[in-house]
């Protein structure tokens, strides 16, 4: 088991994360992380937890931001928001297809939908690129 730092579960309780994701967070057991937590006097955060909102996850995530980028706007961490998005079986946005393959597909008169859906990624993710390209 590795070490945790109090300073971590301070952070990720403080965004509001219950003691389970902390745990897959840090890679500790979740007895750890909830003996740690009382130790340090924090209220458990299972029953403030807001429901995590989806709808607003996958809209961030078909505009084609990263999940760094993702967790920055929801308040959450970026493992959180990697954790949610390998659960949906969806590929990284920093996994970006190269750029040239994304104006070569358009040069040769794909549509975005097309594109996107040539390289296993989102139209916005596609629109964007190709907006940075100047095309």
């Amino acid at each position: 088991m590795s070490k945790i730092g109090d300073e971590e579960i301070m952070e990720l309780h403080k965004k509001g994360l219950t003691d389970r994701e902390i745990a897959e967070i840090l890679g500790v057991s979740q007895s750890s992380v909830n003996y740690r937590r009382q130790r340090l006097g924090l209220e458990n955060n299972y029953h403030k937890k807001k429901k995590f909102d989806e709808e607003k996850f996958l809209e961030l995530y078909n505009m084609g931001y990263t999940d760094r980028e993702i967790a920055e706007k929801m308040n959450v961490t970026a493992p959180a928001i990697n954790y949610r998005r390998t659960k949906l079986g969806l590929k990284s946005n920093s996994e970006l297809p190269d750029l040239n393959e994304i104006i070569n597909l358009h040069s040769r008169g794909y549509t975005p939908q097309q594109i996107a859906e040539e390289l296993g990624v989102s139209i916005a993710l596609v629109k964007m690129s190709l907006e940075k390209a100047s095309v």
